[in-house]
Order: structure tokens, then C-alpha cells, then sequence
């Protein structure tokens, strides 16, 4: 609409609370409500690509000296072929506690800027990051937890499930790069600077193999693991 002879946005008012840290407990309706997302017709009015990391990253680098944050994005983006086969989709794309409003036992998602079309798989490993970690690890019940309401909705493929730990750690690294270019270039003035080195230092710790996060009683069905599965993912373009 027109306001003040500018165009802007009306939303509806949404009430409800931000939870960080997030209840555990609330993990499971909030995975439903991700695996619905992920069910819905691909819209037509966006484009894909919008959670990677730059196809030019090394020459945005090369002034820099971040040796850990270079090594990090280039093994992650090492093996083009994590994703071939695996089903695209909406994601959010940065579901963190503070992009989730709460109010009783309803979720609603907010903050879609980063909003576009990609494997499913990506939007889980990101929110497994966003919402499923313990003092910067990953936390099994957290993401069991998460998976039992989401599979409620959505059942992932064997592909889905064998690709995940190589999500996480190219997930790591598109939020790793995100920061850095964020604090060292368009707000080097807030003093974050070294802010990526979070995501970084995590990286780390993401196992090869999902088998002793996620086996557990809340999963919603048989998790196929193969013990051989790269930590990998694709360099493609924002």
C-alpha cells in the first residue's frame, strides 16, 4: 500500500514471545510446522540459491586473512554431488529462536528475507543449528525431538538422511561466511568481527556419521546410515 507516498508492507500483528533459549519440549511442534513448510507447492515468484555460499567467496576472501574460515568453506563446498537427488523445496532459511514467535502451543515463523527455494535437507541443517545446539555442539535430543514432529509431516528419503551431516557442516559454512562478510565489511563498526570463529569452531565437532545423534526413541522411522559419508557440500551462487 501507499503510505506517506511511499509503498510499504502491511503485516498482520503476530502476539507472541521469542524463547532463547528454546524449550526443548516445543521442538516437536515446531518440526511439524517445518515439514508442512517443506510440503508446500514450490511457489513461482522466487528464486534458488539464496542460502549458499558465493561462487566468488575466494576472491571476497583474498584480502583477508582467515585461514580457518577459508578452510572451513572449502571443504565444505569440496563434493558437488551432495545434493543431486535430493527434493527442493520452501525453506525459511534461518529459523533461529528469535524468528519464531510463541504463544501458547502455536508457532509462527517470521523474518523470510531469507526465504527461497533449495533441498529441503539445507533448511533442516541450518535449523539444527539455529535450534538443536547445546554449548555450540550439536544436541541429539534436541534434533530427535525436532525430526519427531517433522516427520509427522514430512518423511525424509534415505538420500535426505545420509546427506545431513554434510548439510550441517556446509550449513556451518554459509553462516560462518555470512558473519564475516557482515562484520568485516557492511558493520565493521559493531565490533563482531570475529563472530564467524562460532561457527567455525563448531564445524569441528559435526560428526561424519548422524547414527548415535539421531537413533533414538523419538525418531519418527528407521534411519539408514552409511558409515562412508562425506562431510561435504557444493560451492553454487547466493
Amino acid at each position: 500500500v501507499m503510505y506517506n507516498g511511499k509503498y510499504v508492507m502491511v503485516k498482520a500483528y503476530i502476539d507472541g514471545e521469542e524463547l532463547n533459549p528454546y524449550p526443548i519440549e516445543k521442538l516437536k511442534n515446531l518440526g511439524a510446522q517445518v515439514g508442512k513448510l517443506h510440503d508446500i507447492k514450490i511457489p513461482d515468484f522466487l528464486l534458488p540459491g539464496n542460502r549458499r555460499v558465493a561462487e566468488n567467496w575466494e576472491a571476497c576472501l583474498k584480502e583477508y586473512y582467515c585461514e580457518d574460515l577459508k578452510a572451513l568453506i572449502a571443504d565444505a563446498v569440496a563434493d558437488q554431488c551432495i545434493w543431486e537427488g535430493l527434493t527442493p523445496g520452501l525453506i525459511h532459511g534461518d529459523i533461529l529462536p528469535d524468528n519464531v514467535l510463541n504463544n501458547g502451543d502455536r508457532e509462527w515463523l517470521i523474518d523470510w528475507d531469507d526465504a527461497c527455494i533449495e533441498p529441503v535437507v539445507l533448511d533442516i541443517a541450518l535449523t539444527f543449528i539455529g535450534m538443536c545446539r547445546t554449548d555450540n555442539r550439536l544436541d541429539g535430543e534436541k534434533m530427535r525431538e525436532f525430526l519427531a514432529g517433522y516427520q509427522q509431516e514430512r518423511i525424509l528419503t534415505p538420500e535426505e538422511m545420509h546427506a545431513l551431516p554434510a548439510a550441517v557442516k556446509y550449513a556451518a559454512a554459509v553462516l560462518a561466511y555470512k558473519r564475516f562478510i557482515t562484520y568485516h565489511e557492511k558493520y565493521p563498526e559493531m565490533g563482531r568481527k570475529n563472530f564467524y570463529k562460532e561457527m567455525v569452531l563448531f564445524a569441528e565437532t559435526i560428526p561424519n556419521n548422524f547414527a548415535d545423534l539421531l537413533i533414538g526413541p523419538n525418531v519418527a522411522v528407521e534411519i539408514p546410515f552409511r558409515p562412508d559419508v562425506s562431510a561435504s557440500a557444493p560451492n553454487t551462487t547466493t
